[in-house]
């Protein structure tokens, strides 16, 4: 069989691996929870984390009650939507990434900037490498990385981040979010409303229309403790933990060294540093 055109630069197809398996592409979910700022008010206070050139998540604060004036909480979450590693499928070694290198977190209140924070993107290990691109999802950073204030310099307070890697369909169902049914639903009978209702199927991501064919999706649900990112990386879920039982991605848009350059590996509490 004839080969295929050679990968050009810029083609946008991952770069295969040299003599291994086929390139396996791994996406990112970032999520913002807890936030406590020393002697600047929360209300107002909003955070942007930028997870590309054109991508970023964004979200106001919720005032903690009964947490003091800098206490708060983000509660979001996204998946990056291309891919920031690329693996070996057949040993789960990276071949490509992390891109980009460094995550960019900014605090703003209207115009104004207040702080600035670098989260280094985590390297992959084959050993972690592996259980991803067999579906599971990993959680490499549980962390709270510290701000800087843009005017001083000094510590401003910290956000507490958190970073689980996976292909999308994994972080989709980490972030306890449906998937859409593909198995098409019968047409209903001619006159519905002399039709008994149809319940719907066990498992399924969605129920009948009464009019037509298709599906309804369910309501999302919080992440669980059982979830895959838990069961491989050994840390609770980041929707239950990071940012509450209700919280679930904006949407499906496909930090210190001791933290965020783990190699891989779960980095869970103590201040992170600015970084790189």
């Amino acid at each position: 069989a004839a080969a295929g055109p050679p990968d050009r630069e810029g083609s946008g197809r991952p770069p295969a691996p040299p003599g291994g398996g086929d390139p396996c592409p791994i996406h990112l979910l970032a999520v913002l929870g807890e936030v406590a700022l020393q002697g600047v008010p929360i209300r107002g206070v909003m955070a942007v984390l930028k997870l590309g050139p054109t991508q970023e998540l964004s979200e106001h604060a919720t005032p903690t009650p009964g947490g003091g004036e800098g206490a708060g909480m983000f509660g979001c979450g996204d998946i990056s939507e291309e891919p920031v590693w690329v693996l070996d499928s057949n040993v789960g070694r990276c071949i490509a990434g992390p891109q980009p290198p460094r995550l960019f977190l900014q605090l703003w209140r209207g115009t104004e900037l207040l702080g600035l924070a670098r989260i280094p993107t985590p390297e992959l290990e084959p050993i972690v490498g592996r259980d991803l691109v067999m579906g599971r999802a990993a959680a490499l950073v549980s962390a709270d990385v510290q701000v800087l204030a843009t005017s001083s310099g000094s510590p401003l307070g910290f956000v507490h981040v958190e970073l689980h890697a996976g292909l999308p369909e994994a972080l989709m169902l980490l972030a306890g979010q449906e998937m859409p049914m593909e198995t098409p639903v019968p047409t209903p009978p001619a006159s519905v409303s002399d039709a008994p209702p149809r319940p719907a199927r066990p498992g399924s991501a969605g129920q009948a229309r009464p009019g037509g064919a298709g599906a309804i999706p369910t309501t999302a649900r919080p992440m669980r403790s059982g979830s895959a990112g838990a069961r491989s990386a050994g840390v609770g879920s980041a929707g239950a933990r990071a940012a509450g039982a209700g919280w679930m991605p904006k949407g499906s848009r496909p930090s210190s060294p001791s933290a965020a350059s783990s190699a891989g590996g779960v980095s869970d509490g103590g201040v992170v540093g600015v970084g790189g």
